[in-house]
């Protein structure tokens, strides 16, 4: 099946064959997490551990409650059985939706300045983990 890879190391894009679960996780380096979903049921997948593996590069997708840590791959699904299946959106429109980031770009557009990044995200997007880090930091 086509999906696309977001490659925000290197600020590419390119279309790969998805063979299943591996190649999945190849592409974020670890496991997936579905990140967002576009309106035509093309889907993103991330690291599910990208806040804290120490990536220094993300990616925004317009619409997205969030920037994301590390790199991305889209796929299509099927809205009846949530199986994977191509991916519908063509490339260029892809593009048009994404900006990379750097985790300076991150910092910017939290207003943070050399705070650490992790802290940064887990604070503005999820109350939970905004908790944990208060008790560890105690």
């Amino acid at each position: 099946m086509k999906m696309y890879i977001i490659d925000a190391e290197n600020r590419t894009f390119r279309e790969a064959e998805n063979t299943g679960l591996e190649s999945l996780q190849g592409v974020v380096d670890g496991h997936i997490e579905t990140a967002f979903n576009f309106p035509n049921d093309d889907c993103v997948y991330v690291n599910e551990e990208g806040l804290y593996q120490g990536y220094q590069f993300g990616f925004m997708i317009k619409g997205a409650h969030q920037p994301f840590m590390g790199n991305g791959v889209v796929v299509g699904s099927n809205p009846r059985t949530g199986d994977d299946a191509d991916v519908k959106m063509s490339l260029p429109e892809l593009q048009a939706q994404v900006t990379f980031l750097s985790l300076q770009d991150m910092r910017r557009m939290y207003g943070v300045g050399a705070l650490n990044y992790k802290k940064i995200i887990a604070t503005k997007t999820n109350k939970k983990i905004k908790k944990t880090l208060k008790k560890k930091k105690a």
